[in-house]
């Protein structure tokens, strides 16, 4: 995979802060895993579960993206806490290959995170997803150790207070004893279940408490290390990421070296709501990612990206045959099809998982209102010049671009189909930045 980041403009004097805001009410995270070059498995015989996790992921390079979303399984589209759902099973027919869950608020002894998720709960989700054979990425926004705000209030000088001071100091060890307290709860059985760690992130802005003009470079790299060395010496599931936002200029700048970090990332957002913008910016920031990456025989991902305000206009494709038109972004296509509806998945009847019902196109008869959604109505060609009419699937009503397909039932159970669609998410509480 790849990874891509946003420049982020700030115009008419407006703060980070108000962007911030926006983002509450615009916010998809896409931890989107860019494999870029072969890691060689080590001669140990018994590898850490880290050490299973990076060559798994090593392994895996050449087979496409893994799809990912923040707190997956706790919230989405007008609907909190209900057990087993997710916008991506059920827009996509299984759960994302990449899930994400924040550690803020371990450092206060809070039983639920910054966005509210009860940790006891997301030690339970993590482990489910590692049942699936997913993979867990852990970010950490903690609070700011010196005034006791959060990870937005940075007063200037906090990382070298932590690394000189006794008194700060000793609350930063503290904190990372909880976080590995918990990190070292992760388990399946007697397995330890490997995460990616990624603290301190968009260490490069002036956001957070750890970064940017809030510190120097070289205080920077040695709390990265300090937090490295710490945990490592408890922990053995820990997969280390670092990932900056697209404004840095080179991955060099803060990168704590090659000994502590496993995967290389960056964070990229819109804020403009312009898509060629975007592109471009996703474009720059995957190549400097990846040609890092790969120079530092290091993994690569989209670390964070969001991208719910940009409009998506439709287009009729010019080539078309006269009689109807075809566009270039479709609302639905024969790949849309319910998998139970091409296949038979019983063993009994159909043991040789045979396709019962080819697709071969669908045209997007018409729309009809019902609620809060629109209902498309679609008429779907099938092999041999076979026609039906179905009621596929409703698009919310509402400003914006247009929203993503979800199903009227959901189309597949877990395992039976991949996570490829982008979920349009807004998180209850704050940004995930």
């Amino acid at each position: 995979m790849k990874g891509v980041t946003l420049h982020h403009k700030l115009k008419n004097g407006q703060s980070y802060a108000y962007h911030f805001e926006i983002m509450k009410k615009q916010f998809i995270l896409l931890l989107t895993l860019v494999v870029s070059f072969p890691i060689l498995a080590t001669a140990n015989k018994k590898p850490s579960p880290a050490k299973r996790l990076i060559q798994r992921l090593s392994c895996i390079q050449s087979h496409g993206i893994m799809f990912g979303h923040q707190d997956d399984t706790f919230y989405g589209h007008n609907w909190h806490y209900e057990t087993g759902r997710s916008d991506v099973l059920e827009t996509a027919g299984d759960y994302p290959a990449v899930m994400g869950f924040d550690l803020g608020g371990l450092e206060i002894d809070s039983p639920r995170n910054l966005d509210g998720m009860p940790f006891a709960d997301m030690r339970n989700a993590i482990i489910a997803q590692q049942r699936r054979g997913g993979i867990v990425t852990l970010s950490w926004h903690s609070r700011n150790f010196v005034n006791g705000k959060s990870s937005w209030d940075p007063e200037g000088g906090e990382v070298t207070k932590l690394l000189n001071d006794k008194v700060y100091r000793k609350k930063l060890t503290a904190a990372l004893d909880k976080v590995a307290a918990f990190i070292g709860s992760l388990k399946m059985g007697k397995t330890a279940v490997p995460v990616i760690f990624r603290p301190w992130h968009d260490m490069n802005g002036n956001w957070f408490w750890w970064g940017g003009k809030n510190t120097t470079t070289e205080a920077y790299r040695q709390l990265y290390r300090f937090t490295h060395d710490h945990l490592s010496r408890r922990c053995r599931n820990i997969m280390w990421a670092f990932s900056p936002n697209l404004g840095a200029t080179s991955m060099e700048e803060y990168y704590p070296g090659d000994a502590y970090i496993d995967l290389v990332g960056i964070d990229i957002y819109d804020f403009n709501n312009d898509a060629k913008a975007y592109t471009a910016n996703v474009s720059k920031g995957l190549t400097m990612v990846c040609d890092f990456a790969k120079a530092h025989k290091k993994l690569a991902a989209l670390t964070e990206t969001g991208c719910q305000g940009l409009p998506q206009t439709n287009e009729p494709i010019e080539d078309g045959n006269g009689i109807y038109e075809k566009y270039k972004n479709p609302v639905l296509t024969a790949a849309h099809t319910p998998l139970e509806w091409r296949y038979d998945f019983s063993e009994q009847t159909n043991p040789f998982l045979e396709q019962r019902i080819m697709m071969e196109a669908a045209f997007n008869a018409g729309a009809i209102k019902w609620g809060d959604k629109y209902v498309v109505v679609a008429r779907v060609e099938g092999a041999e010049s076979r026609h039906t009419t179905a009621m596929v699937g409703a698009m919310r009503v509402g400003r914006g671009p247009r929203q993503p397909l979800s199903p009227l039932r959901r189309q597949t159970g877990p395992g039976q189909g991949p996570a490829l669609l982008g979920i349009h998410q807004k998180p209850p509480a704050r940004s995930r930045r």
